[in-house]
Formats: C-alpha cells, sequence, structure tokens
C-alpha cells in the first residue's frame, strides 16, 4: 500500500493542478499478497475521505479499479511522513537567515523545484547540505570577495576545497546570476576579469627578452615567467619567428638545439593553453603582426584540440612539423580514432582529422620527431 498511495501523491506534489485518476491495475506489485493488502487499504482510506475510488467487477466481487486523491493529510498520515513542500522550505529555511536580497528569488525558485521533487542544478532536497558553501561562495563573488585573489585559495576560504568552484561552476553561475544578465564566458573567465585566475603553471621562454630591466633571454636558453609578471615583458629585438610548442620535451630540445641564437621566440603551451598563456600570446600576434607564427603539436586528437585552441587567438598560425607524411613515416598506431564530427573543418587541420578518424591509423608523437627551423620564408 505505502508504494502506491506514496505514488498518488508524489504525483500531486510533483504537478499540484493535476489530480489524475491511477488504475490499480496498471501499477507493478510485488507479489499478489501486496496486490490485495494495497486495495484492502484503498478502500479503508476511501471511506475515511483520503481518496475517491472508481470500481468495477472483478467477477461477481465489487472492486476498485481507479483512484485520486482527495486529502492529501489523509495520506501523509497514512504514509507517516510531511508534506515535500514543508521538508523543502525546512531545507532552505538556513539558506534565508542573513540572506541578501538579490538571493530571495534564487532561494524561492530552489524550494518550489524541491517541492515538486524536481532538482535545482543536479542538487535533490536530499543533497540540501550541498548547497550552503555554495551560498557562500557565490556571496562573496556577488560582493566582489574574489577580486585580486587566486581562484584556488579563494575556493578553499569560502568553500572550504581549493577545487571546489571548479566543481561547481554551473551552480554557482545559477546561483549569483538568477533571473539577471550573465557575463560572457565560463565562471573562470568572469573570475578571471575580476583578478581572480587560477594559478598556472609559469609560461616558458626562449629568445632575446626582458622582464623589466633583466635580459632573461641572453642568460638563459630558456626560463619559466610566472603569470603576475608577463605585463613587464618586453622584445630585445624582433624574432624572426614565434614557435609554439605542446610537448615539454621538444619544447627543451628547440630551445636548446635549434634556438640557441636567438633568432625565434619559443612558447611551451604546458599542454592546453591556459587563460593567461592565451592573454599573452594574444598580446604577441598583435605586437609581431609581420612576424610569422607556428605551433608544433602531436598529431592525435588531444594534439589538434591544443591546436584548435591556438588558432582560436591567432587563425594565421602555420603548422610545424605537422603533416600526414610525418605521420605516415614515423607514426604509431593510434590507440582510438578521432571522432569525425566537424569540429576542424575550415583548417589546414581537417585532412589531418580526417585521416585520423579512420580505425586503425597512426597518430604521432612530438618526440618521435627531430626538432628543426620552420619554414620561415614559406
Amino acid at each position: 500500500m505505502t508504494r502506491f498511495v506514496d505514488l498518488l501523491v508524489r504525483r500531486v506534489e510533483t504537478n499540484p493542478r493535476s489530480n489524475r485518476w491511477l488504475n490499480v491495475d496498471d501499477f507493478s506489485y510485488a507479489n499478489a499478497k501486496e496486490k490485495s493488502s494495497t486495495l484492502d487499504r484503498l478502500t479503508d482510506l476511501c471511506a475515511l475521505g483520503g481518496l475517491q475510488a472508481k470500481y468495477g467487477t472483478n467477477g461477481l466481487q465489487r472492486t476498485i479499479k481507479e483512484v485520486r486523491p482527495l486529502d492529501l493529510d489523509s495520506l501523509y498520515a497514512a504514509l507517516g511522513r510531511r508534506p515535500h513542500a514543508e521538508a523543502a522550505r525546512e531545507a532552505t529555511s538556513s539558506l534565508r537567515q542573513g540572506a541578501e536580497d538579490w538571493e530571495t528569488a534564487v532561494i524561492d525558485h530552489i524550494e518550489g523545484l524541491w517541492s515538486r521533487h524536481a532538482k535545482w542544478c543536479g542538487i535533490s532536497l536530499a543533497e540540501a547540505d550541498r548547497l550552503q558553501p555554495l551560498q557562500r561562495v557565490s556571496r562573496a563573488i556577488r560582493n566582489g570577495l574574489h577580486a585580486g585573489r587566486d581562484m584556488r585559495t579563494f575556493s578553499t576560504r569560502e568553500g572550504g576545497d581549493s577545487k571546489f568552484v571548479e566543481k561547481n561552476d554551473a551552480a554557482i553561475l545559477s546561483y549569483v546570476y538568477h533571473r539577471e544578465q550573465r557575463p560572457d564566458g565560463t565562471l573562470r573567465e568572469i573570475l578571471a576579469r575580476s583578478g581572480s585566475i587560477k594559478i598556472t603553471s609559469p609560461v616558458l621562454v626562449s629568445g632575446a627578452f626582458s622582464i623589466g630591466d633583466l635580459a632573461l633571454g641572453q642568460e638563459l636558453s630558456y626560463c619559466g615567467l610566472p603569470i603576475h609578471r608577463l605585463d613587464d615583458f618586453s622584445l630585445d629585438r624582433r624574432p624572426d619567428y614565434v614557435l609554439t610548442v605542446e610537448n615539454l620535451v621538444s619544447f627543451h630540445r628547440h630551445a636548446v638545439e635549434i634556438n640557441d641564437d636567438q633568432s625565434g621566440l619559443v612558447l611551451f603551451t604546458s599542454g592546453q593553453a591556459s587563460i593567461a598563456f592565451k592573454e599573452f600570446y594574444a598580446m604577441l600576434v598583435t605586437q609581431l603582426a609581420d612576424v610569422p607564427f607556428f605551433h608544433w603539436s602531436d598529431i592525435d586528437e588531444g594534439g589538434l584540440e591544443i591546436t584548435k585552441t591556438i588558432m582560436g587567438v591567432n587563425p594565421a598560425v602555420r603548422p610545424h612539423l605537422m603533416s600526414l607524411d610525418l605521420v605516415m613515416e614515423h607514426g604509431a598506431r593510434a590507440t582510438a580514432p578521432v571522432a569525425d564530427d566537424g569540429r576542424f573543418m575550415g583548417t589546414w587541420m581537417a585532412e589531418i582529422a580526417a585521416y585520423l578518424a579512420i580505425p586503425g591509423n597512426r597518430s604521432l608523437e612530438q618526440e618521435m620527431i627531430e626538432p628543426t627551423l620552420p619554414e620561415i620564408g614559406r
């Protein structure tokens, strides 16, 4: 009986305007005994006024065929539980304590969803405790407390976990900007515009450059520049080319073996380029408009995605040591084909992507290729 009546009540709670009839024969009973006891209990609830019934005959016996709720309080008493809306109201009461005016609308929205057995941003009523740190982080963002602080420290202090903001970015955005115009970009990008950034690896650079008054490029084959010092970067002379490199070993070899004369400006992307790297790279693209730019990645799905990111900043970037001829000569069997979904259409990567999409074809890691000077005059 409990399962059947709970379904009746849940239907009404989910859609208060709906009070549909439920056919008792359509319900999945565990066994004949459960069905018999359910029908007996439904008869009692009808007599008490909690349910309205439609009857039929089973042989010579008159029996209940359909029911619908009439008095929810009677049904709650029969189930031994309280209304879901009451539980939702209690769960959100802690959020309302000390809530700022702008939070009222989003808390009302969450309570309404929970009252109808729905989730808010994937969070159910049973997980209501997840909203306390989320509220703290959202309120801190709304009040600008993230400005000038690195994202991991901000996330730890406000959310209790260094990765809390990253793990809950969609829900935080929904809370902060409920019914309001949301800024463009991901939460990380929005925070970065206010000076809150995820601490990323230093940008490794090889070439003739200085940081402030320090001509580091003249002293070292390459060095790592902390992202907060990139604004102090300056070129000592115009480079013959700019080359971004995905792989650390390949970057190291090119910097030491090929760029020992500092004729080029060579940058290590640290795999997929960070926001800070892309901003630094965009500055170079603008500053060195007459210099050829190249990129060198693995020839596999990850390498193409990294290249696509670089091309998103600089559509004119050319491939370096990235050709099907090199794959055929030096490549190894790929572990999985690239999804042929059109991501690279309209770029010089399209032909490579089409080849990689064929099961059994080869891919190529950068380490298999000896570093060379880019074909600057091409």
